[in-house]
Formats: structure tokens, sequence, C-alpha cells
């Protein structure tokens, strides 16, 4: 009879974390029709997995506050709430990426203007910090987007204007495809 209530209550103590799983795999739907569960449905579109959680939660605060500008973005967090995005994220956080194919001879290319410039922030590795961006395993369509927009000013963040201001188009893509082989 002890061993029977302790099973209960264990699986009681489990049931709201089983819930929970279940309620972030039922919110991903959602987001996993743009940014897919491993990797993103197109190039331009950032894959989500594996990316710092708390990021994630900022960066659609961004979005619903409108200081972080992309029209379907913003309709599609307008009436998320916070603890689903943090449900969402966290779930996100957990699921390791699929590696992107990329061009090896671009990525060497790349590797140098990273090493000097990108691992500071972003780490040796790509995978940023909480408030700090994985860029490993992003798709490079969707790096040269964002440093593209860094460097025009439509998207904010001084740090980020500043680096990509000093790039060239053609090291923005060179750089991407480096950071895309992480």
């Amino acid at each position: 009879m002890k061993r029977m209530t302790q099973m209960i209550a264990g699986a009681m103590v489990l049931l709201p974390a089983s819930m929970a799983y279940a309620d972030a795999e039922k919110k991903l739907q959602v987001c996993s029709g743009c940014h897919g569960v491993e990797t993103s449905s197109a190039p331009d579109i950032p894959n989500l997995a594996g990316q710092n959680a708390e990021y994630i939660f900022n960066q659609v605060k961004n979005f619903k506050a409108g200081t972080r500008k992309d029209f379907t973005m913003s309709l599609m967090v307008e009436a998320i709430s916070d603890d689903d995005i943090k449900v969402v994220a966290a779930h996100y956080a957990t699921i390791t990426p699929a590696a992107n194919t990329f061009d090896k001879a671009l990525a060497a290319k790349g590797k140098e203007i990273f090493t000097s410039v990108c691992f500071a922030c972003h780490g040796d590795k790509g995978l940023g910090g909480e408030n700090i961006a994985r860029i490993a395993t992003q798709k490079s369509a969707y790096l040269i987007k964002q440093l593209k927009a860094f460097k025009s000013g439509a998207r904010d963040n001084e740090t980020m204007r500043d680096v990509a201001s000093k790039l060239s188009e053609d090291q923005m893509k060179a750089v991407a495809e480096y950071e895309s082989s992480l």
C-alpha cells in the first residue's frame, strides 16, 4: 500500500509537467508552420530550434511592443500571453536544430570575419547567451537579411548596427555562410 501511495504521489507531481509538455506541443504547432521544428521552412525565416529561450521570449515581446517590426510576426504574436511565449520558447530551446548544407569555400572565408568580430558576443560556436542570439545553424539567407536590417537601421541594436555597417555585402554572405555551418 505504501508503494502504491508513493507511485500515485509521484504521478501527481509529474502530471503538471507532462500536461505542460503536451501544452507546449499544441502551442508549438502555431509557430512550427513557418519556423519548423528542427529547421525553418524558408531560407529567410529563423530557426528557433536550439535558440536561447530568453532570447526568443524577448524578441516576441519586441514584436508585440512594436520595437521590432515584421508584419507577419506582429500579427501572429498579438494575442499570445507571456506564459505561452515562455512555454514555446522553453520548448524550442530543448530541440536540437538540423544541420544546414553550406558552401565550404564561402564558409572558410567567413570564418575569419566570425573569429575577429562575431565570436566575442555570440561565442566561438555561435551559441549566443541568454539574451544574445544563437546564430549557429541559422540559414545564411536569414542571417544576411538581419545583417542588412542592422546596417540600414531597420532593426535596432547599436552594437549590431556598428558591426554590420563595417561589412560589405560579400563579407555578410561569407560570415553568414560560416555561421550557418556551425
